[in-house]
């Protein structure tokens, strides 16, 4: 299937900014729920409206806390 991406309206986030910028948390596993030596970290990247930091939530798949998304 060929989509013209041109034809195709922006996403927008509910504040009205149609940009959004990659931003990331990480999620600390501990050691004893990892059964691992060490905790273990995760990067979890998610997109965020640029203008009010709201994430993009069809495409996070984690629950972002509101103050990461902050400019």
């Amino acid at each position: 299937m060929n989509v013209d991406l041109n034809q195709m309206p922006f996403e927008k986030c509910s504040c009205g900014c149609p940009y959004w910028k990659e931003r990331t948390v990480i999620k600390k596993v501990s050691a004893l729920q990892a059964a691992m030596s060490e905790d273990q970290y995760y990067p979890v990247a998610y997109l965020a409206c640029e203008n009010c930091g709201k994430p993009h939530l069809p495409t996070t798949k984690i629950d972002v806390p509101m103050a990461a998304g902050k400019k």
